[in-house]
Parts: C-alpha cells; structure tokens; sequence
C-alpha cells in the first residue's frame, strides 16, 4: 500500500476529512492480508488483495457502483 512512500491507509483517511469526499469510492490494494484486515478502520469501503484477477476486481467495483449513489444521497441528506 505504498503510493510514492506514502501508505494508502493514511491516503485514505486524508481523503475523508473533505466532506466533498464522503461519496467517493475507496477500494484498498495490498499484497499482504494483514494490512487489508483494518480497511475500515481506515475508512475505506472494501479491499482486494493482491494478485486479483481481473473478475474478483470487477464484482468488488459492480458491489461499490450499486450502494455508493446510496450512500451519497443520504451524506447529502436526500434519502
């Protein structure tokens, strides 16, 4: 989870400070489990480790594409 010597988990939470960013999808990536255990504590919405074949990948984002309009009406207050 190195994204130019900065961990992804602290990118995470960086982004979610923004209100603008309450609806924004996070898929955390990582080769190692251990470090995907705690994706929501972090506060990203789902994980994949690494190597995924390009399936796993799809239905993780088809699952983030069906609840995140959802979660963003109701950040908005319009559920």
């Amino acid at each position: 989870m190195i994204l130019n010597h900065e961990d992804g988990r602290k990118i995470c939470q960086q982004l979610r400070t923004y209100p603008e960013n309450k609806g924004l999808g996070i898929l955390l990536t990582s080769a190692s489990p251990e470090k995907l255990k705690d994706y929501k504590r972090c506060l990203a919405d789902d994980s994949i480790e690494k190597p995924f074949d390009l399936y796993g990948l799809e239905k993780k984002i088809q699952s983030m594409l069906t609840w995140l309009p959802i979660r963003s009406k109701a950040h908005n207050g319009t559920v």
